[in-house]
This record gives structure tokens, sequence and C-alpha cells, in this order.
């Protein structure tokens, strides 16, 4: 869910996308300090000053947290290591596990690249708002700009200083791992070592958040239980993510791809088919076939969007995805990739095309059983 948002940008060859979460963030910011804040501090000035300053303080910290992930993209570009995409949040940005760094420095320098360029972009707009607006100072344009650059400051420092925090997904989660990794020589107890770490973490936050709930000061107590909850549950995501990511290492689109999927054509209507994705023994697709040509799939996604009571009228053809739509696979592509494409499109499956042919169809479920299998064979070796 964290890597879903709208595209904005392509920048060094990753795509740029905005989460939802970042639009309400600015939103809310903009909204606390045109209407409550900068009034309140500035009673001197108009209305329209105290939006306009608030409107380009949420301006400039999106750009603060922009330029946060370009720090990362432009070291990861250094180290082969970027991500197709990356989505921003309030922290930072956040991709999916594609690939990372070959080495524990790169790794390390990579994580830390974020919170130096929000630290150094926060003391440089600090002491610029000093200088143009120095204390004593008179001029309503010099207290706009400098209150406008004391907030992006304040806020792109608090910032870098967050992502120092071990806890997965912010950066000092990657750096602590980084640092393991590079000690112990093995890069699965570095993520380990990380995990363990946020837990831990986010353990001490809900006997925190408890002790304050009992002592009387319940509200906050409340806050740094959840908080601690989602601290430990996000850290222990980041392991079980680098787990699957170990799984499915050296995985070719060829090994988790189904074969057999069952065909119809394009004109037969959903009913006739139904048990087949539904029943006990359910394929995970179907695909709908024009002669020896794929045009589209059907999984148990399209049938509920369809509805039941109108199967019986509605042919393939209509609740299909379109093969047009389904980003074509080869069965020697590296799994990894393939998955997260796969994820990125919200669809159940992907073509698996060779030499002009279709030979399969990969699916989650058949990613599914890949790990399923690995997983029995890595528990049962000594």
């Amino acid at each position: 869910m964290l890597t879903r948002g709208v595209p904005v940008a392509r920048l060094m060859g990753t795509e740029i996308r905005v989460h939802l979460s970042w639009t309400l963030i600015v939103a809310f910011l903009v909204a606390s300090l045109g209407a409550v804040d900068l009034p309140g501090q500035n009673p001197g000035w108009s209305g329209s000053v105290s939006w306009v300053v608030a409107i380009a303080a949420g301006a400039g910290f999106f750009i603060s947290v922009l330029l946060h992930e370009i720090a990362h993209l432009a070291v990861a570009r250094r180290a082969h290591a970027s991500p197709a995409s990356v989505t921003l949040l309030l922290f930072g940005g956040v991709s999916p596990a594609e690939r990372g760094a070959r080495t524990a420095a790169w790794e390390a320098a990579i994580a830390i690249a974020g919170p130096a360029a929000s630290l150094g972009l926060g003391f440089a707009a600090l002491v610029i708002s000093v200088a143009i607006n120095p204390p004593g100072a008179i001029g309503v344009t010099a207290e706009a700009a400098g209150d406008a650059l004391a907030t992006v400051g304040l806020l792109s420092c608090f910032v870098g200083l967050v992502n120092l925090a071990p806890v997965f997904p912010l950066d000092g989660s990657r750096l602590l791992r980084a640092i393991a990794w590079g000690l112990t020589r093995d890069e699965s107890r570095g993520t380990r070592v990380a995990g363990l770490a946020g837990r831990l973490l986010g353990i001490g936050l809900m006997a925190a958040g408890v002790l304050l709930a009992v002592t009387g000061d319940l509200v906050d107590g409340i806050f740094v239980a959840v908080l601690g909850w989602f601290v430990r549950g996000s850290s222990g995501a980041q392991v079980r993510q680098e787990v699957l990511e170990e799984l499915v290492a050296g995985a070719t689109v060829g090994d988790a791809m189904e074969r057999d999927l069952p065909a119809v054509p394009p004109q037969v209507t959903l009913d006739a088919f139904a048990a087949v994705l539904s029943g006990p023994e359910s394929a995970s697709l179907v695909r709908v076939m024009a002669g020896d040509r794929l045009v589209g799939l059907v999984g148990p996604r399209e049938l509920r969007r369809a509805g039941r009571s109108a199967w019986r009228r509605t042919q393939a053809a209509v609740a299909m995805t379109p093969a047009d739509l389904l980003p074509p696979t080869a069965p020697g592509d590296d799994l990894r990739p393939a998955a997260a494409l796969l994820h990125a499109a919200g669809v159940d499956g992907l073509p698996v095309i060779d030499d002009g042919q279709l030979v399969g169809v990969l699916t989650r479920r058949g990613i599914g059983r890949l790990v399923h299998e690995r997983s029995v064979l890595a528990r049962s070796r000594p």
C-alpha cells in the first residue's frame, strides 16, 4: 500500500509518485499555518500574507522531501541500485524492493544520503531565514520570507532526524542493516538485526504508552502505544519482506508461471466457467483466447466486479482485463522485478511470451507456490 501513488515525474530513470496521504498532510499543514499559527504570531499581517506564506511553506516542504529522495536516487544510481519507482510520503520515499545495493558500504551510502540532504537543506534554510530577517528587523516582506524559510528549515531538519530512527521504512533501519551487514559479512543477519532493533523500539514505545496512560496522561499514552504498535509491526514486515526476497533470489518467471490455465473463447458468458474460478479446485485465472492469440484474462476479481446476477448475460470479452493492458514478460526474466511489475499493474496475471508465443501466465498464486516450495526446502536443510 505504501508504494501506491499518483505518478508526477520521472527523475534519473525512476518514476516519482505522490501518496494520497501526502496531499492530506500538506493541506493540513497549509491550513494550520494560514488560519491559526501565522496570524497568531504576526498580528500585523493581513490574511492574504499569512496564506501566501503558508502556501510557500507547504511547497517548500514538498521540495525538501523531494530533494531528500533525489539524494537517495543519485547515490543509488551510482551503486546501480535505482528503483523503478518511488512513492513520496511524509518522511521521504518508499520503493518496491526490486534490488538493493550489492555491498554494505553502498547500502549505507544510499541510506545516509537522504537524511544528510534534509539536514543540510534545513540548516541552510534556517541560516538564510535569520540573514534576511534578523532580530529587530522591520518589514513585512522580510518577515514573510524569513518565516517561510524558517518553517521549511525546521520541517526539513525534522524529516532528516526522524529518518535516522531504526524503523522501517525509515532510512535509519536501512543504515543499521548496512552496519550490521558490514560487521557480520552477512546480509541476512544485517536484516535480522535491523528488524530486531525496530521491534524492540516498538515494544519500548508500547510500554511507555501504557505507563503514560496509567499515570494519568491517557491521550498521549494511547498515541505513544499505537505508535509503538505500528513500529513493531512495520519492522516485522521488513524482515518478512527481506526473507521473501531471499526465497525468490535467482528465480525466473519460468519457475513461477502457470502453464496450463483453462482457456475460453471471448463470446462465452461468465456463468459457463465461473465454477472453474470458484470451485474447490479453482484455477487462479482463465485465459480468453481468440484462436492461438491471448485477448485477455478473467479472474475472481472480474467475476466479482460483474456481479453474480449478470454472469448469464456478460461475455468474457466484456469482463476480461484486455491483453493490451498486461505488460508481457519472458520465461528467463528475473522473478523479482516481474513480481513487482505484477503488483504495480494491479492485475492478477501477466502473459509470459517466448519467441512470440504464449507459454504461460505469471500469477500471484504461482509466485506463492514457488515461495512455499522454497521455504519448505530451506527448513528441511540441516
